[in-house]
């Protein structure tokens, strides 16, 4: 998270917090490597489930003519 603040450089976060830059950038990549693995949509994922009953249909249909 303090890579992605609106910090110029990560020398600044890093000698902040006492770790190397190399680090800081190493974290900044699994960070953002994980987010992008837990927000991605495959193409066969399913999105939502709706159940569709006998009764539901009818009414459906009901509506439409």
């Amino acid at each position: 998270m303090l890579a992605k603040a609106k910090a110029k450089t990560i020398a600044h976060p890093a000698s902040r917090e006492g770790v190397s830059q190399q680090f800081v950038y190493r974290q900044k990549q699994k960070a953002a490597k994980a987010r992008d693995q837990a927000f991605a949509v495959k193409a066969d994922d399913v999105l939502f489930h709706l159940p569709a009953t006998v009764a539901w249909l009818n009414r459906v249909q009901a509506v439409r003519q």
